[in-house]
């Protein structure tokens, strides 16, 4: 599930395809999809898109419910993701000090 935080203009020029379908967010609008198509994203732009990312965890069978868990872990644990640690931290910080005002 994606939902877009921050698309640039022009939205066209933003936009996701899975499978044969191509679709572009709009801010505030959920987009659900099944990731197990063939899936690209990308930004034409010179804008920023923020996009919150929501995985759901399929319900799967052993040993198919193991190797699922194991590429959640090892995506978790990417320098991809992990390099953004940093940059949530200090986010985290203005944030609870704003609310503690």
């Amino acid at each position: 599930m994606h939902l877009p935080l921050k698309v640039p203009e022009p939205a066209i020029e933003c936009a996701i395809r899975v499978d044969q379908e191509i679709r572009h967010w709009e801010e505030g609008k959920v987009l659900l999809f099944d990731d197990t198509y063939p899936h690209e994203a990308w930004n034409h732009t010179n804008g920023i898109r923020a996009v919150l990312f929501v995985d759901f965890i399929r319900p799967m069978q052993f040993p198919a419910s193991l190797v699922n868990w194991f590429l959640i872990q090892l995506i978790a644990w990417s320098p991809y993701v992990r390099g953004e640690q940093p940059a949530f931290e200090e986010w985290d910080r203005r944030l609870t000090q704003i609310f503690k005002r």
